[in-house]
Order: C-alpha cells, then structure tokens, then sequence
C-alpha cells in the first residue's frame, strides 16, 4: 500500500513545479520504492483539497504539498486536527513566504530535508477566517488587493511583480469601514499572522511565531497618500509597527464586519467579505520543519 501521497500543483511558481518534482522524487527513491508513493496532479481550483481528502480516506497518513502557500492550504483544509498525519511543503510558488519561514529556501535543496527520512515534525498553530483554515497570513484591504492584481501584471518579471499593484493601490486605493473590537475604524490595511510575512517577504506580523497559540494582528490607519508614500519603505522592511498610525496586538479569537465587501486574502487567495470569524486552533497540524533555520517556531522547540 503507499505510504506518501504527494500533491503538486504544475502551474506554481509559472512552471518550475516539474524540476522540483523531478529532484525530490529523487530524493525520496533513498527511502521509498515507487509503488509506496502516490503521486497526485492538481488540474484547478480547490482540487489539492479533494486530493488529499481522497488520499486520507485511503489511508495515507504523510502528505507532501510541491506548490506555493495557496496550494499548501487546499491541500491541508481537511487535514487540520487529525490523528497520526504528518504534512511537508517544498516549495515551488512565487512567494514561498510559509516555507521560507519554516526554514527552507524558495527550491529544493536535499539539505534541508536530511531529517525527513527520521520523522521529524512540529505540531503547528492553524489560523480559521469563518470556515477556512489559514496556515500563514490573511489580510483585509491593501495587502489583499495587490494579492488579487498580482497576476494581471504577467509582463512584469516575476519578482518585481508586486511592486506595480503596490503603487497603483498606494496612490488609489481608498481605505475599508470596519467594525474591529466594536469599535468603527477605517483601514488602510489589516493583517493576521500565524506567520511573519506574505508577498515575497513582506513582514506586516514580524513577531508571529507559528507555535505560541497566538494570531497576530496588525493593522494601519487609512492615512493620506503622503504618509503611505514616506513609510513605505519600513512596511516593506517589516519596520513600521512603531509608527502612530500602525496597531500592533495578539488574540485567539476576533470578530470583524464591515457594511461592505471587503477584498480578502487567505493565504492569497481572495474572498470578498463582509464578517471575519478568526480563532485559532493550537497544535493542531504535524509539519516537517527545518528546525535549524525556522525563524518561525519558539526558541523551546
């Protein structure tokens, strides 16, 4: 009977996904005879989720995501609180902002996985936005809205291609009404990290740690374009949680609603929505993890 079932999504990181599959299939042959891997395709939308429900009703019980953060959090949806699983993620997306977090760099490197074959694993915070789990970041406003206008710019190479939704929405964008902890705000943005950063790197929760049973919570004022233009730069640093119009906290449970659709974000992919339920569910998912290079996990770990 297999014993891996690994998923991978072709089109991630505009088709790199069939190199690193080639390599770690490679990797796994030190192990695993062929016939004890089960190897899956994704072909659209959601269908990394019905895979690995499939798989798990098979009796797999290690599960290998090859793919980017959206195609990791399909395939972990139904996953999340089972007994006895183990998920990895290599990583072949654009941003690769979880697995770079976890310790691994944006390809393959055998390297990082010399303690796969031991069954290593950490049992990782999972972040719930109403009935969707969420493994690194969500977001309303800002960040969502580049996320959503990322692949209109295909022209652009791929690792400046935030960069031309960022200053449209930094010169366009209006700002959302949201109703946060009772109290009406208007936003520029609104991020909620179990992880530190998304769009390639971009730390909106620097002090997220994904195994402290906590979400954090940042979010920014809707200031003027002057202000959004001046303090650019320290948001793309990850240096802007001590400026007065940034909000910093941390929460297990919060509740959002705004009188409009709001452009969303989970873990990039984009919802439009009016209420947010977001709690936590703690240790509840097996990851491999690089431990020698996480930035992600406490120092107890």
């Amino acid at each position: 009977m297999p014993r891996l079932c690994v998923i991978y999504n072709p089109v991630a990181g505009e088709g790199k996904t069939q190199r690193v599959l080639t390599r770690f299939l490679e990797f796994l042959s030190q192990k695993y005879q062929p016939h004890e891997i089960t190897l899956q395709t994704t072909e659209g939308k959601n269908h990394a989720t019905v895979l690995a429900e499939r798989a798990y009703t098979q009796g797999h019980r290690e599960f290998v995501c090859i793919g980017g953060d959206g195609t990791f959090n399909e395939m972990c949806q139904p996953l999340v609180g089972r007994k006895n699983i183990r998920v990895s993620l290599v990583p072949s997306g654009t941003g690769n902002d979880l697995a770079i977090g976890l310790g691994f760099s944006h390809t393959f490197h055998p390297k990082e996985w010399e303690n796969f074959f031991r069954d290593e694993s950490v049992a990782i915070d999972v972040g719930q936005c109403n009935e969707r789990y969420f493994f690194n970041t969500m977001g309303i406003g800002f960040d969502a809205l580049v996320a959503s206008e990322f692949r209109v710019w295909k022209w652009v190479p791929r690792k400046w291609r935030y960069y031309p939704p960022i200053f449209k929405n930094l010169l366009f964008y209006h700002g959302y009404d949201i109703i946060l902890d009772k109290t009406p705000q208007k936003i520029f943005l609104l991020s909620i990290g179990n992880g530190k950063s998304s769009g390639g790197g971009i730390a909106l929760t620097p002090s997220a740690i994904i195994t402290d049973g906590l979400l954090d919570l940042c979010w920014i004022e809707n200031v003027g374009i002057p202000k959004r233009i001046k303090n650019l730069f320290l948001t793309l640093k990850g240096r802007h949680t001590t400026l007065p119009f940034v909000h910093e906290t941390r929460f297990s449970t919060l509740t959002l609603s705004s009188s409009q659709p709001c452009v969303t974000h989970i873990d990039g992919e984009i919802f439009y929505l009016n209420t947010w339920h977001v709690s936590l569910q703690p240790s509840s998912l097996l990851m491999y993890i690089n431990q020698e290079r996480a930035t992600l996990i406490g120092g107890s770990l």
